[in-house]
């Protein structure tokens, strides 16, 4: 046999060499996390929680093309006189502040009146405190993207109502409303018209922000058909709500 070192003897040499390098290397590891793990852990955990501070700050500060943020289900920042509508879509909601509502002399809030499902949507809804008040109550509440000429054409356009209503236009509390006033015999258990009662509505809108408008809807208790509420009657509690209503 020649002098020298054997193959397998060099190889053996070769893996012992490797496996004290990688203890070496396991050795200086565990030594670098005795001494640094702590901060490590710390600086990884500062590092999640920034991220995650990032995030909700901007859910909580941040909304698309000047609408209200939602937070964790809930408009932040909304007044509860506000009136809100959603702007977007269903799946991509914006919410925006159509109008601000304060409350009419005579009339209280009813907290327990809500008309639309999606539970962001805020109009309101005041009644009178007044038990013989000409009207059962007052509502205001956003229309998203219809003009004020458009949606009084929509709702006349239902024809539940009678007589021949007329559209009309005024410069009301500092607002521009197009408005009409209706009549209505009311409607028996069957469902069938009552010919002994009635009740009376006037119906306004006036345009806001983002092609929208605002909807003010003062509307009579249902009483007997002599006693029904004429328009100058109806448009004195409108004027009353017409007074407390800013526009953004």
């Amino acid at each position: 046999m020649a002098h020298g070192k054997s193959y397998r003897v060099i190889q053996a040499e070769k893996r012992n060499a490797e496996k004290a390098a990688q203890k070496a290397r396991e050795a200086r590891k565990r030594e670098f996390m005795q001494k640094n793990g702590r901060r490590i852990v710390w600086g990884c955990l500062f590092v999640l929680v920034l991220a995650a501070l990032v995030v909700f700050g901007i859910q909580y500060f941040y909304a698309p093309d000047g609408s209200i943020p939602v937070f964790f289900g809930n408009l932040r920042g909304a007044e509860d006189t506000w009136v809100v509508s959603n702007l977007g879509t269903d799946k991509e909601p914006r919410y925006y502040k159509l109008a601000e509502v304060k409350t009419p002399e005579g009339y209280r809030v009813d907290s327990e009146y809500n008309a639309s499902r999606d539970p962001l949507t805020r109009g309101r809804h005041f009644i009178p405190e007044d038990p013989d008040s000409p009207a059962g109550s007052l509502h205001v509440t956003g229309v998203a993207g219809r003009n004020a000429g458009d949606m009084l054409d929509i709702y006349l356009g239902y024809s539940m109502y009678d007589g021949e209503p007329e559209k009309k236009e005024a410069d009301i509390g500092g607002l521009h409303v197009r408005y009409a006033y209706i009549w209505s015999r009311g409607f028996a258990d069957d469902g069938s018209k009552d010919e002994n009662n009635g009740f009376s509505m006037l119906t306004m809108y006036t345009d806001t922000i983002r092609d929208s408008s605002v909807l003010i809807a003062v509307q009579s208790p249902t009483v007997p058909i002599g006693e029904v509420p004429d328009e100058e009657t109806l448009m004195r509690e409108a004027e009353k709500l017409l007074r407390c209503i800013t526009l953004p």
